[in-house]
């Protein structure tokens, strides 16, 4: 470790890389607003000030001992990571469930919505230390090379992530469309229309519909004007229903589905919050994907434990994906060399010689190696003095260790 940190203080930063430090350094304050604010419930305002210090300690070192630039610049990655431990560990000991779920009791209560149970906040939270422990880790163990390691974990998790939503699109491209008369107990595709059995109340307008999505999002507007929002609340409340096709009709549970696409029905602003819900309408015609099973020796729809794919989506949009598909996965591999290449800059040593650019090769060693041994030379002088003699020196090479 003492050697990694005498290498990023062995030269000088030049004015250029400092200008990339700071450009990198605002990445780093957008992390520490994004935990600052979403975890920790810092102001968004005051949670602002991020992009101002963390561009501001690199270059108030620069100005006080130029060699401990890129230094600072490893610290504040590595607060990150601490920061965000912090910040789980924060919010899953406050005493309030969550904030969507405090701030909207009466909703959750009127829809019958449980909070997250603890078993699963449980284990959001262990992933969540593992995956900051390791970051933490590879930097200190791996010195360079942990950076590349972050950055290769980070695209995994994201494409590991898995999500009722994702499993249904990733369920529905390989699966055939069955019919309903002939379909079978098990993982299922079907395709037909809605019919309403009881009616759900929508929470705008008051609305009959078989059932809605319901979201709210916080806005806020930065210093050049741009909105953006936060999702405070993502719920989705479906009754029973029937699905029927040109061969017959299946009872669909409700409970735990997941609606994709749907129209988006009515939005409204209040008070900095953008309020939106989205319908499954009597006879609206959808794609369904769930698990087949018996109840009182008839056939239903309904989500299950080991499957964990249970959804109902609009198939216009359905088949535009399934018909981009091949796109998204070019992206993706285009973003993970991307990635990569973008990790192996980072690592790779840079100066300025006058006006030349030096790039040098990146210790990409995750292991400390035994340094070879070195031969020490032993430098004996050896005088013949006399009248017309001049001074000889002799060198004798010795082995280190004598």
């Amino acid at each position: 470790m003492s050697e990694f940190i005498a290498s990023l203080t062995s030269e000088e930063v030049p004015l250029p890389m400092l200008i990339f430090l700071l450009a990198f350094s605002v990445g780093i304050a957008l992390f520490h607003y994004i935990i600052s604010s979403a975890l920790l419930r810092v102001n968004n305002k005051l949670a602002l000030a991020f992009f101002v210090v963390d561009p501001a300690i690199i270059y108030i070192v620069w100005l006080i001992n130029s060699h401990y630039a890129f230094l600072s610049l490893i610290i504040l990655s590595l607060s990150v990571f601490l920061l965000g431990i912090i910040g789980i560990i924060v919010s899953s000991l406050r005493k309030d469930e969550s904030t969507d779920y405090v701030s909207n009791r009466s909703f959750n209560e009127k829809y019958n919505i449980k909070p997250k149970s603890n078993s699963r906040k449980a284990k959001e939270l262990l992933f969540t230390i593992v995956f900051f422990l390791f970051g933490g880790l590879s930097l200190y163990f791996f010195g360079q090379g942990g950076i590349i390691l972050v950055f290769i974990a980070i695209f995994v998790a994201a494409i590991m992530a898995s999500t009722n939503n994702k499993r249904f699109l990733k369920t529905q491209a390989s699966l055939p469309t069955s019919k309903i008369r002939s379909v079978a107990m098990g993982l299922a595709e079907l395709q037909g229309k809605c019919h309403q059995i009881k009616p759900s109340i929508s929470p705008i307008g008051s609305k009959n519909c078989i059932g809605f999505r319901y979201t709210i999002e916080d806005e806020s507007t930065d210093k050049d004007g741009k909105t953006s929002y936060t999702t405070r609340l993502d719920r989705t409340v479906c009754e029973d229903f029937t699905l029927t096709d040109d061969t017959g009709s299946i009872l669909v549970k409700g409970a735990n589905i997941s609606f994709l696409w749907l129209e988006e029905d009515q939005q409204y602003y209040d008070n900095n919050q953008r309020f939106t819900q989205y319908l499954l309408k009597d006879k609206k015609e959808v794609l369904l994907v769930g698990n087949v099973s018996l109840e009182d020796n008839k056939p239903i729809v309904a989500y299950d434990d080991y499957n964990k794919t249970f959804g109902v989506g609009d198939i216009d949009k359905i088949n535009l994906y399934n018909d981009s598909v091949p796109l998204l996965n070019q992206a993706k591999a285009y973003a993970a060399v991307f990635a990569i290449l973008m990790a192996i800059i980072i690592v790779t040593p840079m100066s300025m010689d006058g006006r030349k650019l030096v790039i040098t090769k990146p210790n990409f060693s995750f292991f400390k190696t035994k340094k070879p041994k070195e031969e020490k030379f032993k430098i004996e002088v050896i005088n013949h003095s006399s009248d017309d003699d001049e001074h000889v020196d002799e060198a004798t090479p010795v082995e280190s260790g004598e």
